[in-house]
């Protein structure tokens, strides 16, 4: 018996790893997808990563029963291929920020 409750322990924590590497997969896509629209990606850079986020999410849906390596592995694919585009958008944005509060300070005479 306690053998047996060992078992169902083991396949407990091993469906939970499994779970919460499906839930970060789907979050990460879902994050990305919004960083579209919040970092006004456009043209090509946005077309890569709509479609990288539909492909990755239709994986998800025909794979729900996949091993946890594999949620890993389908997120670092889509990590490899978002976050260089990601990141320089960022800087865009950051360095955008930087121009207006320069400017803004420069016009101030105090």
């Amino acid at each position: 018996m306690v053998k047996e409750a060992e078992k169902y322990k083991k396949e407990d924590q091993e469906n939970e790893k499994k779970e919460e590497a499906k839930e970060l997969f789907k979050l990460y896509a879902y994050e990305l997808r919004d960083s579209v629209s919040d970092l006004a990606i456009q043209g090509a850079n946005k077309k890569t990563i709509v479609d990288a986020v539909k492909k990755a999410l239709q994986w998800l849906s025909e794979n729900q029963l996949a091993e946890c390596n594999k949620y890993d592995d389908e997120r670092k694919k889509l990590e490899t291929l978002c976050n260089p585009i990601i990141a320089k958008a960022k800087m865009r944005q950051l360095q955008a920020a930087g121009n207006i509060h320069d400017a803004a300070r420069s016009s101030c005479r105090c």
